[in-house]
């Protein structure tokens, strides 16, 4: 039984979680109510739709590019798969991503389309059960609250419901870095490392993540750096010397000009917006190549990393359980990203099933309850959406960048809680070791 000194931090604890819980349904609603206000058409309702009518709502636009590389690379291994001059249109992904999608060449269309949106639903599906295993840890089991709570977070969390519509790869990457999370969580670090770098495979700059988890998870980053090596070589067997050329030296170039379409969370798009002459931030179109933009993002690009750097190598690793440096980790990589889509932030709802678990169960080295409140904000930033296409003029559309911003928010504060988990005991798995 809790005496009486333990249980008042412990329901005072419950109460912040209950206020911030309310006060994420309240922001989710008044995010609805903007979109509806605006007069546009919510793209979000959209999404929602595809969960239960995927036939009618899912878009197969992402996806039939990967499986016209894949059909290429099957009828000549050495045949070019880029088109640098029409990257709104092509395949996008590294040479070894359109391996992924081989099982799909010669499908008849109507097959094709069912089977890629079975496979993006289970993925949904199993990205949720990932995020209560992360939310709930190795020692107990979800409540139904909390199942609860998840499936609702599932049905509005905009970047998966975005991913779930365009069947797009980003859904395939945030489940592995939901099942590595979970290999860490387990102590499994060279499986971890092993399968990281099919996310890697998909978005290179994941890569980022590894220098990052030197310190915690050691194991994990010499087998990822193997890894990396064996899917390279398989990847160069399957595409050709000449395609990975072409994508390091035209097609990274290309998409480094970024966009400033709303969509494109990142630095990149952020300055695309600010600048003088940006084009309509409602249109799909890359941007216009700048070199202000360029150096702009390289320098925040930068100092944002180094921020990361100097904030991990602070946390020693006897207290700070390696999943939770993983997630702070790949969460900066994808800021850092010279382009990083709405979608690109699904994987932060399990930076946010982890916040929760912190809060939940660990009594020791639980961070302070006033972190809870830029946490709030960042996820109703990030899971909500926003109705921004029509701002005008340079510091309206700083508004545009509201999920750069949320995840900005998140990095920070999730930093602040590692910092906390820092200064209390060693995190349970590394006490009978140390």
């Amino acid at each position: 039984m809790l005496g009486p000194t333990l249980a008042r931090p412990i329901a005072g604890r419950r109460v912040w979680l209950a206020a911030c819980g309310l006060a994420c349904v309240v922001g989710i609603a008044v995010s609805f109510l903007q979109a509806a206000a605006s007069h546009r058409l919510d793209p979000r309702v959209r999404a929602m739709r595809c969960i239960f009518d995927a036939d009618g709502y899912s878009i197969l636009g992402d996806t039939m590019p990967s499986i016209r590389a894949a059909r290429i690379l099957r009828d000549d291994p050495r045949a070019p798969i880029y088109d640098a001059a029409h990257i709104d249109a092509s395949f996008l992904y590294s040479p070894l991503a359109a391996l992924f999608y081989a099982p799909l060449v010669g499908e008849p269309s109507s097959q094709l389309r069912e089977e890629v949106i079975l496979a993006s639903h289970l993925a949904w599906v199993a990205i949720g059960l990932l995020a209560i295993a992360i939310a709930c840890g190795r020692d107990r089991t979800a409540t139904m609250g909390e199942v609860i709570g998840i499936v609702a977070v599932l049905a509005v969390f905009y970047p998966l419901l975005r991913a779930l519509e365009l069947n797009q790869a980003s859904l395939g990457v945030t489940l592995v870095l939901g099942l590595t999370w979970v290999l860490l969580q387990y102590e499994f670090e060279i499986a971890a490392g092993v399968v990281f770098m099919l996310a890697v495979a998909i978005k290179p700059h994941m890569a980022l993540a590894l220098p990052l988890l030197v310190r915690h998870a050691p194991r994990m980053v010499l087998t990822a750096i193997a890894a990396g090596l064996g899917l390279l070589g398989l990847s160069v067997l399957y595409a050709g010397w000449q395609n990975h050329v072409e994508y390091a030296t035209h097609l990274l170039p290309a998409l480094s000009r970024g966009y400033a379409t709303a969509t494109n969370q990142s630095y990149n798009g952020l300055f695309n917006r600010l600048l003088p002459g940006a084009p309509d931030i409602a249109a799909f179109t890359p941007a216009p190549a700048r070199a202000s933009v360029r150096i702009l993002w390289a320098l925040t690009a930068t100092a944002t990393y180094g921020l990361a750097v100097v904030a991990v190598r602070r946390l020693p690793r006897s207290k700070v359980g390696a999943p939770f440096v993983f997630g702070f980790a790949y969460l900066v990589a994808t800021i850092v990203s010279p382009v990083a889509w709405e979608h690109h932030y699904a994987s932060t709802l399990f930076v946010f099933a982890a916040a929760y678990r912190l809060y939940r169960e660990d009594q020791d080295r639980t961070p302070p309850s006033r972190l809870l409140v830029p946490l709030t904000a960042a996820f109703i930033a990030i899971c909500g959406y926003f109705e921004v296409r029509d701002l005008q003029g340079a510091l309206p559309r700083l508004l545009a960048s509201y999920v750069l911003f949320g995840a900005l928010a998140l990095a920070a504060t999730y930093a602040a809680m590692l910092r906390a988990l820092a200064l209390g005991p060693p995190a349970p798995s590394t006490r009978t070791r140390t």
